[in-house]
Order: C-alpha cells, then structure tokens, then sequence
C-alpha cells in the first residue's frame, strides 16, 4: 500500500511558452486534487487575459488557483513580492493538497527557489552624482575610481562596461565598502533565504518546428478571441509605458493599433518574437540542473507517474 506524506512536495512545470504547461499543470492538479499556482510574470495581472493565455473562469473553477489576478491594472509586481506571496501560500496550503506551480518565468522561479538578495535603494544623491560625473567627464572618469576602490572587480568587468561601471561605482560609494564584499554578504544572504521545502521542477521540450505550429495557431486563436479589442482597451486604460504591454504580442498589436504595421506583418512579427522568446526560456532553464525533462508530446501518464511516485511513499 502507499500513504500520502504528512506535508506534500512541491511542483514547479516550466518550459517554453505555448509547450502545454497550464494544460498539464490543471491535469496534474486535477489527477491528485491539488491546486495550480501562478509563477508568469503577466498572468498576475487582471485584464491582461487572452495575450497570456490566462486559464479561463471555468478551469479555474476545476480546482483551486492560486495568484492569478492578483494585481490591478497600471501598477507593477515584483519577483521579490511574488516570492512573499508564494511563501505565505506554501505556508498555509502546503500540507492540505499538493501544490503545481506553472510559468515561463525564470527569473520569478529564481527569485522562490533561491532567494533574492535585498539591496538597500542608492540614495538619489549619489546616483546623481555619479550621473552628472559619467556626462561630464566620461566612463574612464569612473573607471579610475574603480580601479582604485576595488581593483579586482575594475579588472574583471574591463573598462568599457558602462553599465557595470556605473552600478558598480554607486554601490561602492552607497555602501563604503568593495563589491567583493558586498557579493559576499549577497552569498551568505542567499544561503538563509533558499526554498527549504521539498521540491520538484517537470520541464517540457518539444520539436523547435512543432512548438512553432502551436505559436502560430495559439497566435491566430488569440486574435480571433479579442486580443485586438483586449489590447487596446488596456491602452486607453494605462497607455504604452506600462511594462505588461511591451511583452512579446502586446507590444506588436500596440504598434499595429498605432497604424504602424499592417495585419500580416504584426502576425508575423508575434510569431518570430515568440519564437525567439521560447529560445530565451529554453536558453535559462537548461542552465538549471536540477530539471526532470519530458516531452510534451508524451503521453501525460509518464509525468503522471513520476509524480505520484514523489508524492505518494510506501509505507515501511
């Protein structure tokens, strides 16, 4: 006989988009009564439905979901409050069902999984500073300072890394201290703060030509459904500025609905951009060694066994 674990493992299914991962996630949840939770970085929000791929009203009301719609249109949310959220959700349900956590994004993943460092905010003094010295006198004018505050660092980032530099000369001159230090202190943080549960991460891979048949009819399902109308509804709302509409699709219907594009181009445009950000994904989540990966095109009973195999356990 087998017994269910007094406090239930954690799954996380991940992969590039259009793979079939809400799919799964509602079949797993559905096969072991768990519940889904949200971990895409656009499906936090409300009104931003069909260009995500939202779950509809009625699978969500299959099982419990967790984190979806949970921000208001205009504002912005954080990895570092998803992982709040994630956290005081564990907390509360992880013993009561299992828990499939589902999204494209690894950085949100990260951000739960390992922790996240909190920096304290450069006070706008010296960001200025640095600012006004960076147009006046160039980056070698930085760099110079670099090299002579920390050496290490100065010689490891190189001397045209504007980006680096500037960041690196703010967080000096805000914490007084080498960014060898401060990186230290992130380390030692990051090792209090990591995910101490049981966990599971399920990645799905599919054919590079198949996944792009799926994004070109999901592509065209979407706009069929009121991805146009949804699009430019949130632009009378909240304008172009706001970052949800400067994701892969929104920002392409955005410049169609700006009579910048033509249809076919913008269809095109959604297609190619998808494509390139399933690469991105793909690119992130390979760099993780800890993935048990399957093919989406398997039959879901394989996934199904493995996790029952982690969930359920024989008894002594």
């Amino acid at each position: 006989m087998a017994e269910l674990s007094n406090s239930y493992p954690l799954f996380f299914i991940l992969g590039p988009t259009a793979v079939g991962k809400s799919d799964l996630a509602l079949n797993l949840a559905l096969k072991f009564q768990g519940a889904v939770v949200n971990f895409d970085s656009l499906q936090f929000y409300k009104d931003i439905n069909i260009g995500t791929a939202k779950p509809s009203c009625s699978e969500r009301k299959k099982c419990p979901h967790f984190l979806f719609d949970i921000c208001e249109v205009g504002t912005h949310f954080t990895a570092g409050q998803f992982r709040k959220n994630a956290l005081t959700l564990i907390d509360e349900k992880e013993s009561e069902y299992p828990l499939f956590f589902v999204g494209g994004s690894g950085f949100y993943l990260q951000a739960l999984e390992k922790g996240m460092y909190s920096v304290k905010p450069i006070p706008e003094t010296i960001s200025r500073k640095t600012q006004k010295e960076l147009e006046e006198f160039g980056i070698e004018f930085l760099y110079k300072e670099l090299v002579e505050r920390d050496p290490a660092y100065a010689i490891k980032i190189g001397s045209k890394d504007k980006y680096r530099i500037q960041r690196a000369t703010n967080l000096i001159r805000a914490n007084n201290k080498p960014i060898s230090e401060i990186m230290n202190e992130h380390k030692n943080q990051l090792a209090k703060t990591k995910l101490n549960k049981e966990y599971y991460k399920i990645g799905l891979f599919i054919d590079r030509e198949k996944l792009r048949q799926r994004v070109k009819e999901r592509t065209l399902k979407m706009l069929t459904s009121g991805w146009i109308e949804e699009t430019q509804e949130l632009l009378t709302l909240v304008g172009d500025d706001w970052a949800p509409l400067k994701s892969v699709g929104y920002k392409e219907l955005v410049i169609f609905l700006k009579n910048q594009m033509s249809y076919d181009e913008m269809v095109d445009k959604i297609i190619t951009n998808t494509m390139r950000l399933a690469k991105r994904q793909m690119t992130w989540f390979k760099k993780e060694g800890n993935i048990h990966w399957f093919d989406a095109l398997e039959n879901v009973e394989k996934i199904s066994d493995f996790v029952a195999s982690k969930i359920f356990k024989k008894q002594a």
